[in-house]
C-alpha cells in the first residue's frame, strides 16, 4: 500500500445505493465510573474505539478522519468523550484533534490498528515538482497545477507514466513525499501527480457568515451546490487537464493507468467522477469524502 491515507476504491458502483459509514457513534456513559481504566486519547476495546480527554471548557469537539463532531461531557466531571463502533479497526489509521470552545487543541494524534499499514515520507524529493497555471475553456479562468514527476527512469523503462489525478493539487507536494519512497525503493510502479487546484472563497468580508454559493470549491467539487459549474469544471479536470497532462509531461491516456483522487470535497468530487465519467479513470480514491449518510450517489 502506498499511504494509509489511500484507500483504493473501485469505480464499479451499484446502481443508486445509499452510501453509509462504515462505523456508527455509540452514546455516552451514564457515569464516570465506567471510564476508571479507560485511557486519556485514542483508546480500543474489541468493536468500541474511544476518544477521552479532561477540560474545564463549555465543550469539546472531535475533529479527524471520523467527521466533525461535538464531544459529550460526563455529568459532574470534566471528562469528554466520544465512541464509535465498527466491526474491524485491525487496519484503521484515525487522526485526530480534540479542540475547546476556541478550536484550540486539547490533545491531537493519530491512533493506529494493529494491522495498519506503515509508511514512510522523504524530507527531500529527488523527483521533480512542477507549476503550471492553465487557462480553462470549461471554466473561464486560469487555474494553478502542480504536478509531480518520479525520479528519472531508465530509457528502457520511459513508457507513458500512470498518475494519480489530485483535487485539492495545491497539497500534490506532501502526497508525493509519501509515494516517491516506494518508487525509489522499486515497489510500485514509477507514476505521476497531477495536482489541480481547487477554486476559492470569494467572501469580501473575513467575519460574514459562510455562503456556500461563494465557495468556488464547493461549486467545482460538489453537484448539488451549483450543477452548471459542476459540469464545467468536471470537463476541464477530465477532458482539459488530462489532454495537457498527456501532451506535457507524458502522461499514460490509458485509462486503467488513471486514478482520481480527493478527500473531503474532493472525496465526494471523486465519487461523482466516478459515477458521471467512468470511462476516464480506472480507480477512485475518496479520502473521507464529503458525503452524508442516506446521499445517493446519483
Amino acid at each position: 500500500m502506498l499511504s494509509p491515507l489511500l484507500l483504493l476504491l473501485s469505480t464499479g458502483v451499484p446502481a443508486a445505493p445509499e452510501w453509509q459509514r462504515p462505523f456508527s457513534e455509540l452514546p455516552p456513559p451514564k457515569n464516570s465510573s465506567e471510564l476508571a481504566r479507560v485511557p486519556m486519547g485514542a483508546s480500543r476495546k474489541g468493536t468500541t474505539l474511544t476518544f477521552l480527554t479532561r477540560a474545564k471548557t463549555p465543550s469539546v469537539t472531535f475533529l479527524g478522519g471520523l467527521g466533525f463532531r461535538p464531544m459529550h461531557n460526563i455529568a459532574g466531571s470534566d471528562l469528554w468523550i466520544l465512541r464509535f463502533r465498527m466491526p474491524d479497526w485491525s487496519s484503521a489509521i484515525v487522526t485526530y484533534a480534540l479542540l475547546d470552545t476556541n478550536n484550540d487543541p486539547i490533545v491531537s494524534g493519530v491512533w493506529r490498528g494493529p494491522k495498519a499499514p506503515t509508511y514512510t515520507r522523504t524530507t527531500r524529493l529527488t523527483g521533480t515538482l512542477i507549476a503550471r497555471t492553465l487557462t480553462s475553456e470549461s471554466l473561464g479562468e486560469p487555474r494553478n497545477l502542480h504536478i509531480y514527476l518520479p525520479p528519472k527512469r531508465a530509457a528502457a523503462d520511459r513508457e507513458p507514466l500512470p498518475a494519480f489525478f489530485l483535487a485539492d493539487g495545491q497539497d500534490c507536494e506532501q502526497f508525493a513525499r509519501a509515494l516517491e519512497p516506494p518508487i525509489v525503493a522499486r515497489k510500485v510502479t514509477p507514476c505521476a501527480i497531477v495536482g489541480v487546484d481547487s477554486g476559492s472563497y470569494r467572501g469580501i468580508d473575513p467575519h460574514e457568515d459562510y455562503v456556500e454559493t461563494r465557495d468556488d470549491r464547493a461549486r467545482d467539487y460538489l453537484w448539488p451546490v451549483d450543477p452548471p459549474r459542476f459540469d464545467r469544471h468536471l470537463r476541464f479536470f477530465v477532458d482539459e487537464v488530462g489532454a495537457y497532462a498527456a501532451t506535457e509531461f507524458g502522461i499514460s491516456r490509458r485509462r486503467k493507468d488513471r486514478a482520481v483522487v480527493g478527500f473531503s470535497n474532493g472525496g465526494a468530487f471523486c465519487v461523482t467522477v466516478a459515477r458521471m465519467r467512468p470511462e476516464a479513470f480506472a480507480t477512485s480514491i475518496p479520502m473521507s469524502p464529503a458525503i452524508q449518510d442516506g446521499d445517493s450517489a446519483s
